[in-house]
């Protein structure tokens, strides 16, 4: 291979691998964060069991524990100890504020894309129109764990990262990999309560049992996401962090850092991984323009282009 092959070859080589990097579709965690458990408080939103709201993001405060919370754009606002009470933990580490869809829309019955992604852009544009444009939106955690190959298109158009859903969304994930690209796939793995389908009610799961499924999730998947409800057992759910937290290699964070790690993402990654991809690509064609060579020279078969 002659010296100007072998430049052209490097340059592409450096602009695939960067594509790669933007490209490639995330399904998991960093290593350095296995064994972590993440707590997703569901249903955010006005006069709902506000005091109930407000007393689980306390407790997780006053523990030192991270929590991600899904706010209900269009049900959010009204209530202004609500909103004052969230805005005062928007900066703190420990506090994640997630998109949980506009009117909590069952998304896998949106068909197309484009609303989907229209519902999610009305609820950022809400939270950051309420608590401030420095609020980091990264995750979306879908209503009722349901959606479609459709939405991680919609997700990814939204300017976000991460999906939760249900271990039942694995195989949609799966399926869908030009879609998900670039996503990451945390799928809710520990119920708090329990839906009772034909009678709508919520049944308790106790502490004990919440804790065996944790250890399960972490044993089989390398972490936990435990989905909670503002009307769930407060007293339960300080037992479960108590234990979490007496395990020395267990760590409780929020979405955002099981998927980025302590650091979180750089805002504008992987805008700037893109940028330097297509810098090179260009670059090359730059440098060797005009030039001719032939990469199937040991293809006798083909023909020189």
């Amino acid at each position: 291979m002659n010296g100007a092959r072998a430049k052209v070859l490097s340059a592409v080589m450096i602009a695939i691998s960067m594509l790669a990097m933007v490209l490639q579709p995330v399904n998991g965690v960093q290593p350095d964060c296995q064994k972590c458990v993440a707590f997703r408080l569901d249903d955010i939103q006005d006069f709902y069991y506000s005091s109930q709201q407000r007393a689980f993001i306390e407790m997780f405060m006053q523990n030192n524990a991270s929590l991600s919370i899904g706010i209900i754009g269009g049900g959010f606002g009204n209530d202004t100890e609500m909103v004052n009470f969230i805005s005062q933990y928007k900066n703190d580490s420990k506090i994640e504020i997630a998109n949980h869809g506009w009117l909590h829309e069952d998304f896998a019955l949106l068909d197309d894309s484009a609303s989907q992604q229209e519902l999610l852009e009305r609820t950022n544009k809400k939270i950051h129109d309420l608590l401030g444009q420095d609020v980091v939106i990264t995750t979306f955690i879908a209503p009722l764990n349901s959606l479609n190959a459709q939405t991680y298109e919609a997700v990814a158009g939204s300017g976000l990262h991460i999906i939760s859903a249900d271990s039942g969304s694995d195989s949609i994930f799966a399926n869908n990999q030009t879609r998900s690209s670039g996503l990451y796939h945390l799928p809710m793995t520990v119920e708090a309560s329990i839906l009772i389908s034909n009678d709508s009610s919520w049944q308790a799961v106790s502490a004990i049992e919440m804790l065996s499924k944790i250890d399960d999730s972490i044993n089989t998947k390398g972490n936990a996401v435990v989905m909670l409800h503002p009307w769930d057992s407060i007293g339960d759910m300080q037992s479960v962090i108590t234990h979490i937290q007496d395990k020395t290699d267990y760590r409780i964070v929020t979405l955002r850092e099981m998927a980025f790690g302590e650091n979180e993402m750089p805002e504008g990654l992987n805008a700037a991984i893109l940028s330097l991809a297509l810098g090179s690509a260009v670059m090359a064609v730059w440098l060797f323009r005009g030039k001719r060579f032939s990469f199937a020279s040991s293809y006798p078969d083909k023909t020189q282009y």
